[in-house]
Parts: structure tokens; C-alpha cells; sequence
């Protein structure tokens, strides 16, 4: 009996599949800023680029290991928002769910480079120097300055059905509070 049971638990280790899926889309060469699937071979990442491919990739759990998405910072500092990157990726992971002609799912992590270094650009000049002068106390060059943080603590929820053709939505709802330098950042898409 107990030869059976070592016996059955190698069969079923063996028979799970495990996909460092942001490391293969990098190693197989795209080196793109945020890695949202690709469009050369099939990967669970690509319900990002098409919500409506969670229908291929439904009973799944998704994990990416890695670390902290953002780090707070003590008061008068800034936070630092950790991008993902090949040397110290973020921590995200989800999981899909079929039931019937439905594909539900969600997916927790999944912070947009792009969209971090866009709030970072998109950040006044006059709120830079502001936040420069009161980290240091001085005018001083060379200290980062008031800019704007990229999304944290970031939710995908997917919904798709089938009816002759598959279809997908996915909506993403972020939200952080930064209690030390008084920020909150909340936003949403479809």
C-alpha cells in the first residue's frame, strides 16, 4: 500500500507543469518593457494582450515569484516604486476557473512598467523640485524629487464566455495608500 501511494504522488508531481512563464517570454527573445504575452507563441501571459485567451488557459494557478511591488519609505521620504525587471522581478500570480461556458479568474500583481515610467514623466516640474527641497532640506541637485508612483497592489478580474465565438474582459482596479508622506492612488480600466 505504501509503494502505491509513493508511487501515485511521483505519477501526480510529474504530471503538473511548471512555467516560469515571464522568464521563457524574455529568454526566447522579447524584451519588451512590460511583459504582457507575445504574439509568436502561446503563453498564459496572453490574456493580457487578449482577455478572451483565458478560455485556452482556464483550471489554471498562475505564480510568479519575486518580490515587493512598491517599498514605503519612512516620513519626508519618497516611496520606491520596484519595477519589474530581469534581476528582481515582482511577485504576482492568479488563477483561472471554468464553469460551463464560463471562464472567470483572477490575478493579483500584474503592475505596468509602462504606465509607472509614464506617471513618473508625466510628474510637474514645479512638484519635483518641491519634493527635492523638502527631502534634503536645501535646493540641492540630484535627490529623486515629488514624482508621481506607478500603480501598487494592482487586481485583474477576468469574465469570459462562450457562445460560438470566445470573449473576454478584463477589468483592473488598483489602489495604494502611502501613510508616511500622506498619498493615495486608486485607479481603474477595462
Amino acid at each position: 500500500m505504501r509503494k502505491f501511494i509513493a508511487i501515485g504522488s511521483v505519477a501526480a508531481l510529474m504530471g503538473l507543469s511548471a512555467n516560469a512563464t515571464i522568464s521563457r517570454i524574455k529568454a526566447l527573445g522579447n524584451q519588451e518593457t512590460d511583459m504582457e504575452g507575445n504574439y509568436w507563441f502561446d503563453d498564459s501571459r496572453d490574456i493580457f494582450l487578449n482577455p478572451a485567451m483565458m478560455h485556452k488557459y482556464a483550471d489554471q494557478v498562475i505564480l510568479e515569484w519575486g518580490g515587493n511591488g512598491k517599498d514605503l519609505a519612512a516620513a519626508n521620504s519618497n516611496s520606491e516604486l520596484n519595477t519589474n525587471t530581469d534581476s528582481e522581478p515582482t511577485a504576482q500570480g492568479g488563477f483561472l476557473k471554468k464553469s460551463g461556458n464560463y471562464v472567470y479568474g483572477v490575478y493579483l500583481g500584474n503592475e505596468s512598467n509602462t504606465s509607472a515610467q509614464l506617471r513618473a514623466l508625466s510628474s510637474s516640474q514645479a512638484a519635483f523640485l518641491e519634493g527635492e527641497a523638502s527631502i534634503n532640506n536645501t535646493d540641492t541637485a540630484g535627490a529623486e524629487g515629488n514624482l508621481l508612483d506607478g500603480s501598487d497592489n494592482q487586481i485583474d478580474l477576468f469574465f469570459g464566455w462562450e457562445s460560438g465565438l470566445k470573449y473576454g474582459v478584463n477589468f483592473l482596479y488598483s489602489k495604494s495608500d502611502d501613510d508616511n508622506n500622506n498619498s493615495e492612488d486608486e485607479a481603474m480600466a477595462v
